[in-house]
């Protein structure tokens, strides 16, 4: 672990980069309150970052501004703004004075490059890739398509004919390139109107206009069916979705209609008909009741009437009868088919209280017999048949029921429902009762712990000593009685100081400061080159690691190195990275689609690492930009070096670069 600074020490570092620091020393990786001796504003940097080379936000152009100051940065891009300021990473809803479309930069965006209107900006770039007249014509032809006019741009519509069908279209030049056919008709975008009316009139409609043009607008018909006027839509026709909402089943009926259909079914309505869904007051020819049907339950099949459907109200007499032949005796008065009707079960003896809409559904009517109810009395008499005798009244079958068990005479509190299923209830006997200290100390003992410390329950960390290799550890009780080793050591899920360092002088490798945890880089002098390296102990413990110098794989980091800077368009994402002199790095990334902005040769390959690493610092942590793309979207690696590109451009980072080197003629 690195030694913390002193204060004298931290703000020795800090006044050589021009900051005087205005309170105590907060810790390396904590912002310091400063003054910047150079351009006198208050700053809040980061010793870490200043000991990497970076400087005051004020004076490299990057520090965060007033309201004022950004409306001022805006106007100077031509772009007015139309909400108030959102902050200075946060998007900004504006208008481009150029060309007058609505757009949302960042007022950091617009202040390092200068413009922020994407729409002018893609102008410029299909300028600068604009294909000359021959090559564009050539492209055309090759897809069928003899243009009828000179080319302008790719996203301008060009009139031509297509040679197929002989029609006159405009695509796009754009659209051509990127896969379309370029004739909407035959593509079927578009139908022609004799072709439309001929679809039309397949399904007994009459067109009563031209047709609209697009074939998701209403199209005014006539219905020859039924002669009413609809409006469908030509690719619903097409689809075989045409209908008539006037001959559909689902549209409304008039009251002669309605009346006509429960007549045919031996209802005699007695008001006029309102709706399918509400009950429609009638009177059946067969029984002469009268009922309250709906239409809707009628033209799904229903008689219509309860009375000859077996459901209607059921007498007291009928009630109690059907009741006695389900061995159930009535006690009290019956008040309705969904009303508790207390009775007593003559099969068990029991008072019960089933509702007859249940029993007539198939229900037993006894929750005793059924096993949905305990009586009271049947529970006391399996608990002594099982050997517990209850203290208390029976509390339910899931609550706990104090009891005494016989067998051992403790006192214990099971539950009905366990007792029922035949598994045990006394915690005693069952081996489960609480461990007392003289147990825990002579079981640890056996276990090879010699515990330093009184026993405090089962479920906390015990110090002790484990006689195999003599460390201190502090395992659970719980975890020892398990099976588990109890020793991390021994287990091999930490590491003791002493043996790390051991393992690392085996290896030719001396440490230089103290271990902290295996996998943080541990600063150390690789004994066969006498170069300072930070392998981790994982890593050497393992053979994946050590001295990065001598290493026969990757990247040779005592060879020359590129800093090379790419773009993609198309992922609109930059990456910054390094590679051998001789590496095909680079050239990967290139079949990839990326397009390379920059390279720069250092003499060495740590001279290149560093760099790329206190540039990756300087865009995380400074301009808190993260990486951009993800592992899926490159499988050539590389991804964590990567940034949006709306959020920096490329100059300001190859500035960034040459600011880092500390030999200037290598840019």
């Amino acid at each position: 672990m690195t030694k913390k600074l002193s204060l004298n020490e931290a703000a020795k570092i800090m006044r050589a980069a021009n900051f005087e620091p205005q309170e105590s020393y907060p810790g390396a990786g904590k912002r310091w309150k400063c003054i910047c001796t150079i351009c006198q504003n208050e700053v809040t940097p980061r010793l870490s970052t200043v000991q990497n080379g970076i400087g005051c936000v004020y004076c490299a152009g990057l520090a965060k501004v007033s309201e004022e100051e950004a409306i001022r940065i805006l106007i100077k891009a031509h772009i007015r703004p139309l909400v108030e300021f959102p902050g200075y990473r946060k998007k900004w809803k504006s208008r481009c004075m150029v060309c007058e479309r609505e757009i949302t930069p960042t007022a950091a965006s617009v202040k390092l490059r200068g413009k922020g209107c994407i729409y002018c900006g893609h102008e410029i770039s299909a300028t600068k890739r604009k294909l000359s007249q021959e090559e564009a014509f050539t492209l055309m032809r090759a897809n069928g398509l003899e243009p009828q006019e000179p080319y302008q741009n790719s996203n301008r519509p060009w009139e031509s004919i297509h040679v197929k069908c002989g029609r006159k279209v405009k695509p796009r030049l754009s659209g051509i390139r990127q896969g379309e056919s370029g004739c909407m008709y035959c593509s079927g975008k578009v139908v022609n109107q004799q072709k439309a009316e001929e679809l039309l009139r397949s399904y007994g409609f009459i067109p009563l206009e031209s047709y609209p043009g697009m074939n998701k607008i209403p199209w005014k018909c006539r219905h020859e069916k039924c002669g009413n006027i609809i409006y469908t839509k030509y690719n619903s026709i097409q689809q075989g979705k045409a209908g008539c909402i006037h001959c559909s089943p689902t549209a409304k009926l008039t009251n002669e209609e309605a009346q006509e259909f429960f007549i045919e079914r031996d209802l005699l309505p007695l008001e006029d008909y309102e709706s399918s869904q509400v009950p429609w007051k009638s009177i059946h020819k067969l029984c002469g009741n009268t009922v309250t049907p709906t239409y809707a339950s009628v033209q799904q099949g229903s008689s219509g009437c309860s009375f000859c459907a077996g459901n209607k109200k059921i007498s007291t007499n009928d009630a109690k009868e059907f009741f006695l032949s389900k061995e159930l005796t009535p006690i009290s008065k019956y008040e309705g088919i969904n009303t508790p009707w207390l009775s007593i079960h003559t099969r068990c003896g029991k008072k019960v209280s089933p509702r007859l809409a249940d029993v007539k559904a198939g229900g037993g009517g006894c929750g005793y017999c059924g096993g949905s109810k305990v009586d009271a009395l049947d529970a006391v008499n399996l608990m002594k048949e099982n050997g517990y005798k209850p203290l208390i009244d029976y509390p339910g079958a899931d609550s706990a029921w104090k009891c005494l068990h016989i067998k051992c005479g403790n006192e214990v509190s099971p539950k009905y429902t366990l007792i029922k299923r035949g598994e045990g209830g006394c915690s005693y006997c069952g081996g489960n009762r609480p461990i007392d200290g003289d147990y825990a100390v002579e079981f640890f003992m056996s276990k090879g712990f010699v515990p330093q410390e009184p026993f405090k329950g089962v479920h906390h960390p015990w110090s002790s000593i484990h006689k195999l290799c003599g460390k201190t550890i502090s395992p659970r009780f719980k975890a020892v009685r398990a099976g588990k080793s109890g020793c991390k050591y021994c287990s091999g899920t930490a590491v003791d100081a002493t043996d790390a360092v051991a393992v690392f002088e085996s290896r030719g490798i001396r440490p230089i400061e103290p271990f902290s945890y295996t996998h943080r880089p541990w600063k150390s002098i690789h004994l066969s080159c006498g170069r300072e390296i930070s392998p981790t102990y994982a890593d050497v413990a393992h053979a994946n690691g050590g001295c990065k110098f001598c290493a026969t794989k990757g990247i040779d980091l005592t060879k020359p190195a590129h800093v090379y800077l790419i773009t993609n368009e198309v992922l609109g994402a930059h990456k910054i990275g390094i590679s051998g002199e001789k590496s095909k790095r680079i050239n990967v990334h290139q079949r990839e689609g990326w397009q390379v902005w920059n390279t720069v040769l250092f003499p060495t390959g740590e001279i290149a690492y560093s760099i790329e690493q206190k540039l990756l610092t300087w865009m995380r942590e400074d301009l808190d930009l993260p990486p951009y793309l993800s592992s899926d979207v490159m499988p050539q690696g590389g991804w964590s070096e990567t940034c949006e590109a709306e959020e920096i451009d490329l100059p300001t980072i190859w500035a960034k670069v040459a600011e880092l080197s500390s030999v200037k003629r290598w840019i």
